[in-house]
């Protein structure tokens, strides 16, 4: 078995069982905390404004509901493709706007 000498620190993220790219694209960063009864939480921060789709000017992302909404089925896989491992399964709790550089 031939084993790969590289291997991929981008997580693939998942929304409602779409892989959703540009999010993966416009992480700054990801936290998931595992506490000792097997509950998960994650906390992500994404770049905020951004080109949008056939507009000349950035605007703000993500925070529509178009993508991200409360509910949503949200899953966080890391890995090469054949080897991806799930590390985060649950849905979307809490969005917010925030303007600071790392985790609160």
């Amino acid at each position: 078995m031939v084993q790969a000498l590289q291997s991929a620190t981008r997580p693939q993220i998942t929304v409602d069982g779409q892989v959703h790219d540009a999010l993966a694209r416009d992480l700054l960063w990801l936290q998931i905390d595992d506490d000792i009864h097997g509950l998960k939480r994650l906390s992500a921060a994404f770049v905020g404004v951004g080109p949008l789709d056939g507009a000349r000017d950035e605007g703000p992302r993500w925070l529509d509901g178009a993508v991200l909404d409360f509910g949503s089925e949200l899953q966080v896989a890391m890995g090469p493709g054949d080897a991806r491992q799930r590390l985060f399964e649950g849905r979307v709790s809490a969005l917010e706007p925030a303007d600071g550089p790392g985790p609160r």
